[in-house]
C-alpha cells in the first residue's frame, strides 16, 4: 500500500468499519499497516499529518469496539459523538475538527493542564463580561467568547492513553483562517486585507479591555475563524496558553515564540506586545507579494510595535486613514467548498 493510497483510504472512510476489520488483533495489526506509510516520520504528503490524526481517532474507537460487526462511529470512542468533519487539521497540541455546526479540539495525552487553562481562561473572559453593565458593549464582545458546548475525556485504556476534548459552537458561514488564506489569500485585495487587520488588533484590544487583561499567547492563523460576510474575526483556539498580564507563561507555539522579543523569552512572562507582533507576522503573511497594499499599511505592518495595544490600534487607525480615506465597507466573494477543500462539503 502507498502513502497516496493509504491516504485517499481513511479521508474516504465514512466509519472505522471501512478501514478497520473486527478483532482486537486484526485491528492492531491493519493500523501498524497503515502506519508504516503514513506517520509523519515517513510520509512527506502534505495531507499525510492530517491522515494520521484521523486514522488514530478510528482506531481508538475500532480498539474500544473490537467484536462489534458495526463501527459505526465516525470517530474515537469518546461518550460524545462527533459530527462528520468538514476539516480535520492537526496542531501543535492535537488536533481540530470543524463541522457544520462545531469545532472539536481533542488535545493530545499529557496536555491536560492546557485542556484546563483553556476551560479557565473562557471562563474567566465570561465573568469578567457578566460584570459589564452596558448592555451594548456586552452584545459586541460576548461573540469574541468561544462558546463551548460541552467537553470530554477518552478513556485512559486507550492506545494513545486519554485526550482531552473541547467542543466550540461555530456558525455556518465561519471558516478557520488558516485554510480561508490557503484558498484566497492571493485573490484578497488591499481593502480586504484591511478589514482583517482591523479585526485583529480589535481582539488585541479586547484582550487587554477585559478587568484582569489577559494575553492570549497563542495568535495564530489557526486558531482565528473568519467571517467573511460579516467581517468579523474571532478566537476559537490558542485560549490553552492564555493567561493575565505579566504572570507566568505556560507554554506557546514555535510561531508565537518566534515573535516574541528576547525580555519575554527570558522573563517567560505574557506581554500583550507578543499578541500585537503575533498579528503583525499573519498580516506580513497576507500581504506578501501583494501589489495592491497601500504604504501606509506597509509601514504599520513592518515597523516595530507599542506594547499597549490600544495605542497601536490609534497607529493603525490613522494608517488605515491616510491609505484608504472613510471607511466603506468591501464585500467578497467566495466559495465555501474551495475552504474545505480536504473533504468537501
Amino acid at each position: 500500500m502507498t502513502s497516496t493510497e493509504a491516504i485517499n483510504i481513511i479521508f474516504n472512510a465514512r466509519t472505522a468499519k471501512d478501514i478497520f476489520p473486527p478483532g482486537e488483533d486484526t485491528i492492531r495489526s491493519t493500523f501498524h499497516k497503515y502506519a508504516k506509510v503514513i506517520h509523519p516520520d515517513v510520509c512527506d504528503d502534505p495531507k499525510g499529518q492530517d491522515a494520521f490524526l484521523l486514522l488514530k481517532d478510528y482506531y481508538e474507537y475500532a480498539l474500544t469496539h473490537p467484536n462489534i460487526e458495526d463501527l459505526s462511529s465516525p470517530y474515537s470512542g469518546q461518550k460524545v459523538m462527533l459530527r462528520r468533519a468538514l476539516d480535520i487539521s492537526s496542531f501543535e497540541l492535537g488536533g481540530r475538527y470543524t463541522s457544520d455546526k462545531d469545532v472539536t479540539y481533542i488535545l493530545d495525552s499529557g496536555k491536560e493542564k492546557f485542556f484546563d487553562n483553556y476551560l479557565n481562561s473562557v471562563k474567566q473572559m465570561h465573568n469578567q463580561l457578566e460584570h459589564v453593565v452596558d448592555v451594548n458593549m456586552k452584545k459586541l464582545y460576548l461573540p469574541l467568547i468561544p462558546q463551548v458546548e460541552h467537553t470530554f475525556k477518552t478513556s485512559p485504556s486507550g492506545y494513545f492513553g486519554s485526550r482531552f476534548g473541547i467542543v466550540i459552537f461555530r456558525n455556518s458561514n465561519e471558516y478557520p483562517f488558516d485554510l480561508f488564506l490557503k484558498a484566497y489569500k492571493d485573490e484578497l485585495t488591499g481593502r480586504d486585507i484591511a478589514w482583517m487587520i482591523s479585526r485583529m488588533t480589535d481582539l488585541c484590544c479586547f484582550l487587554r479591555w477585559c478587568g484582569c487583561p489577559m494575553v492570549l499567547n497563542g495568535f495564530t492563523e489557526n486558531n482565528l475563524f473568519i467571517n467573511p460576510d460579516n467581517h468579523s474575526i474571532h478566537i476559537y483556539g490558542g485560549w490553552w496558553y492564555a493567561t493575565p498580564l505579566d504572570e507566568p507563561m505556560i507554554g506557546t507555539s514555535k510561531d508565537v515564540y518566534s515573535v516574541m522579543t528576547n525580555k519575554t523569552k527570558t522573563d517567560k512572562r505574557s506581554a500583550q506586545l507578543t499578541d500585537i507582533e503575533c498579528v503583525k507576522a499573519i498580516a506580513r503573511h497576507i500581504t506578501e507579494a501583494n501589489p495592491d497594499i497601500p504604504k501606509p499599511m506597509l509601514d504599520w505592518i513592518r515597523r516595530g510595535s507599542n506594547d499597549n495595544p490600544i495605542e497601536e490600534k490609534m497607529r493603525w487607525d490613522d494608517a488605515l486613514e491616510r491609505a484608504y480615506g472613510p471607511r466603506s465597507f468591501t464585500k467578497f466573494n467566495y466559495d465555501s467548498s474551495k475552504i474545505f477543500y480536504k473533504r468537501g462539503m
